[in-house]
This record gives C-alpha cells, sequence and structure tokens, in this order.
C-alpha cells in the first residue's frame, strides 16, 4: 500500500458538528496518532484532535521523527521504523513527542510543556511507556518521566553457539571534539546512526550490529542486559510472551525462522521458510518451503494446514487468507468467474465464515482497528470485522489510502490538479476534508 508525505499546501476543515466549522490554514499535514494530528504552519508544528482544536500551539522546536510503532511492521521483522515514509513527521506517543533545543533532545506532553529536559545526543519515540536515548555515549532506557530504567551492555565475546567473536557495538561518539557547529552536527548524526540500531520490541530491546559482515540482532531486557548473548538473524516483536526470530546455520548463513520466548529461549525451533507478523490469540502464521501459509501455536502444532497462498495474523475471531486458484474454483464454482476476490475470511479451526463478491486485485486487505481495509484496483473497501458489512468509500473515485494509525482514516486523492485531503470514520461517513 502506497503512502506519502503530503507536500503541497492544503486548507483542512474540521466538521465539529453541523452547524460550526473549524477552518486550518497548513503548509504540511501529518496523520492522526493517538488522536492527534501533526499540522505544519510557516515551519512551526502544532497538534489538533479529532474536533480540530488545536491542542499544541505552534512551536519551532518539534521534531520530525514519526511512529514509535508501525503497524506493516509486525508483517517484517527487518523493517526498521526509521526507514518509514511518515518518519519525517511528528507524533505523539505515549503522550510524550520529541522536542530538539539546539543540539539536545528532550520530550513534552500533549500540554505543550517540557516533561523531559532537552538533554539527550538522539532519542527515539515512546512505546509501551518506554524510550531509548543516547545520552554521554551511552544507550539509555528511560520511562516517561525521564528516570533511567537501564543501560544497554555490550555482547560479550564468544566462539560458539552462532555468537560472534567480537565486541560490535560501537557507542563512541566523543571521537570528534565540538570544536565547530559542522563537528557538533556531525556528533548528532552518529549518535543517531548508533540509536538506529536498536528498537523496543515489547518485551525489551532488540539490537542490530553488522561486523566483519556478520549481521546479529541482539536481545536485551528493558534493563539493558543481554538475554543471550546468541547472534540472530532476525528478531521480530514480542506478543503474548512470544516472537519469531530467523536463526543462522552452522556456516553462518541465514537459515529458517522460529519463536523464542521473553527470556530469550526457544521455544519452536527453526523450521519455517518464513514467519508473518507475530502471535495473536496464541495463533501465528508460517510459512513452509514451498511458500503456503498456516497457522501454529505457541508450541509449535500445526492448528490450520499450510495450504494458503497468503494470509494475514489472527488479530481477532478471524482472519483473512488468500487460495490458491484452483482451490477457490473448487470452491466457488461456476461462480469463481463473476467478480470475487481471492481471499477468503476464516475462524481460528480455519473454517471459512466469509467468501466476497467484490473486485479481485494483487492485494490482500490490511487490518484496521474495526475490521479490514481492501483497496482495489478502481475501488477501496471497508469491510467489517465478520466480514457481513461491506462499505465502498468514497462512492465517486479511487482514493489512495496514507493513514490507517488510531484515528480515523487519512485518504488523498487528486481533483482537477489540485490535491485534497479527506479523512474518513470507520463507518465510511467524512468527517474533515
Amino acid at each position: 500500500m502506497a503512502r506519502s508525505t503530503i507536500i503541497f499546501f492544503l486548507w483542512i476543515v474540521f466538521f465539529t458538528s453541523v452547524e460550526a466549522q473549524v477552518s486550518i490554514k497548513a503548509d504540511k499535514m501529518g496523520y492522526f496518532y493517538e488522536g492527534l494530528l501533526a499540522v505544519q504552519k510557516d515551519n512551526k508544528w502544532g497538534f489538533v484532535n479529532e474536533q480540530g482544536e488545536l491542542i499544541v500551539d505552534y512551536r519551532n522546536d518539534i521534531e520530525t521523527f514519526g511512529p514509535p510503532f508501525d503497524p506493516d511492521w509486525y508483517l517484517n521483522l527487518r523493517n526498521d521504523y526509521m526507514y518509514h515514509p511518515f518518519n519525517t513527521l511528528p507524533v505523539f506517543s505515549n503522550e510524550r513527542c520529541i522536542i530538539k533545543s539546539g543540539d539536545k533532545y528532550g520530550f513534552i506532553n500533549t500540554k505543550g510543556n517540557i516533561v523531559i529536559k532537552p538533554k539527550y545526543d538522539a532519542a527515539r519515540p515512546f512505546y509501551m511507556n518506554h524510550a531509548l536515548v543516547m545520552y554521554e555515549s551511552k544507550v539509555l532506557i528511560i520511562d516517561i518521566y525521564g528516570n533511567e530504567i537501564g543501560k544497554i551492555e555490550e555482547p560479550t565475546t564468544s566462539s560458539s553457539d552462532n555468537e560472534i567473536d567480537v565486541v560490535c557495538l560501537d557507542t563512541d561518539i566523543n571521537r570528534e571534539e565540538k570544536k565547530s557547529t559542522k563537528q557538533a552536527a556531525s556528533k548528532i548524526k552518529k549518535a543517531k546512526e548508533i540509536l538506529r540500531q536498536f528498537r523496543l520490541n515489547g518485551a525489551g530491546v532488540t539490537g542490530y550490529t553488522n561486523t566483519s559482515g556478520n549481521s546479529c540482532f541482539y536481545f536485551y531486557d528493558l534493563h539493558g542486559k543481554l538475554k543471550s548473548n546468541r547472534c540472530f538473524a532476525a528478531i521480530g516483536q514480542f506478543s503474548e510472551g512470544s516472537a519469531p526470530a530467523q536463526f543462522y546455520d552452522d556456516a553462518g548463513a541465514e537459515n529458517y525462522y522460529g519463536v523464542i520466548d521473553s527470556d530469550g529461549k526457544v521455544t519452536v525451533e527453526p523450521r519455517y521458510k518464513y514467519i508473518l507478523g507475530t502471535f495473536s490469540n496464541g495463533m501465528l502464521a508460517v510459512y513452509d518451503d514451498d511458500y503456503n501459509l498456516g497457522y501454529i501455536d505457541k508450541s509449535g502444532n500445526l492448528k490450520i494446514p499450510m495450504k494458503y497462498a497468503g494470509g494475514m495474523p489472527f488479530y481477532g475471531k478471524y482472519t483473512v487468507v488468500k487460495l490458491h486458484k484452483a482451490e477457490l474454483q473448487k470452491m466457488l464454482g461456476d461462480t469463481y468467474y463473476k467478480t470475487f476476490a481471492d481471499f477468503v475470511l476464516i475462524d481460528q479451526k480455519g473454517m471459512v465464515v466469509q467468501t466476497f463478491q467484490i473486485e479481485r486485485s494483487s492485494h490482500l486487505p490490511r487490518k484496521i482497528d474495526f475490521g479490514y481495509l481492501y483497496t482495489g484496483y478502481k475501488q477501496t473497501y471497508w469491510i467489517s470485522e465478520n466480514g457481513q458489512e461491506i462499505i465502498k468509500w468514497p462512492e465517486e473515485g479511487n482514493p489512495l489510502i496514507v493513514n490507517t494509525y488510531p484515528g480515523p482514516f487519512y485518504l488523498r486523492k487528486f481533483l482537477d490538479g489540485a490535491q485534497h485531503v479527506q479523512f474518513y470514520d470507520y463507518q465510511g461517513k467524512l468527517i474533515l476534508k
């Protein structure tokens, strides 16, 4: 699904009621995250709520860093949100937003008050009430009040069990003295690059290193202590006490995927070609060597056979899977040649509960808070959680979905050569344009 930052001059009209309207003139606009939308005017950023009220006044110290977590990140074990297209836009996460004063970073709350004074060389957004920061050449873990919770330690040396034989965290950012603005800027850049190697993973911290051609992911607890000195090829997000991980074979080549627990112990041996997302409702989507998808439980037992061409994690009672053409034709018979999508809704026993008589495209629906979002070639559809209700919106065109973070949908389309932005709620009702 394509996403992009809106760089044109925008007029945003908020409909707070039938009688009252609020108009805001903005040069650039972000997206709703935790109920707040970033808007820019005269090179200053502010935040408005879903009713169009200015919650945080425009200011020039707000850092454009991006969200702490991208929903698509569940589907990609290697994806670092630092490279997400939205990373040039500010957000509040855990009611904290990064600010920059001179060459130091801190945080404000949703009232615009500084709650963590700028003193860090680099900072990442809060996630689950913790954030990663660089301070005096060290990677620290802090809480929402700025208290230090932990400090990342370096991996110890070893020569067995896929553990690399070097200390590979380079956090010496003081090699360059602060003798000029250029050198100070270089220090900030290096601090950000170092901090980019780490991310909060729901149960601790994942640290990434690359030394002598060895790409390693390590797993730390929230105090910065290594859970395991094992070098993983990839570690996913933790959910329900477990996370998918990719392992190296004895020759040091990237191998199969398995599952680790919150102590870093292997609970499902690596035997899958790929793992999609993470555990949800005790189920995990896995691929075999032929790229057929099925679902396992936390013990590694196969609960739904590997027979699908693709699919999504179980976010609730149901999930969406893509059928192979032959199976879809067998299921639908002559009706297959009508306008049917090639995905179906199944329950946790693998039973088909709904087929969809909507246009077919190469995309699978995207899971959102209240159902699924499906972008066809000519139309966009909102599908309810149980698949019973389908809404086409907007009726008159084919919009590009840009935002599906918590909050209203964020749609973009072109009219008469101008770019217009529209927000819809989960019932397809236009609430902002």
